[in-house]
């Protein structure tokens, strides 16, 4: 389904809160305070690497909100993938979780996170 010489994007944004850094002044205001941290070094890019087996970028973000994490992923598909069968994919491994929600006639939304 993949390219698997492609390089393939994870961006996600997250809240400050998730992880182990305090709210400050530069991160403490939404106007201000989204901004990428460790691109290409980030922790978690290797275990990434090694369960998706294909070339990617992990790209994670730090943002001042109540809640939430939103992630999107770009890769290239071959030619004969429709996006229902990415959603189908997507809701085989993930329908039945309780924390992850799938959208397939409306864009992810930080609020209703």
């Amino acid at each position: 389904m993949l390219y698997k010489t492609f390089l393939s994007v994870i961006n996600v944004i997250i809240n400050v809160s998730y992880t182990d850094r305090k709210t400050k002044f530069n991160n403490g205001f939404c106007e201000v305070s989204l901004h990428s941290y460790n691109i290409f070094i980030h922790r978690y890019t290797p275990k990434i690497l090694e369960h998706l087996g294909i070339l990617i970028i992990f790209i994670s973000n730090l943002g001042s909100f109540s809640r939430g994490i939103i992630t999107t992923i770009t890769y290239k598909l071959q030619s004969n993938v429709k996006s229902v069968d990415i959603y189908n994919i997507f809701y085989k491994f993930y329908g039945t979780k309780l924390l992850i929600r799938l959208y397939d006639k409306s864009l992810p939304n930080i609020k209703i996170v």
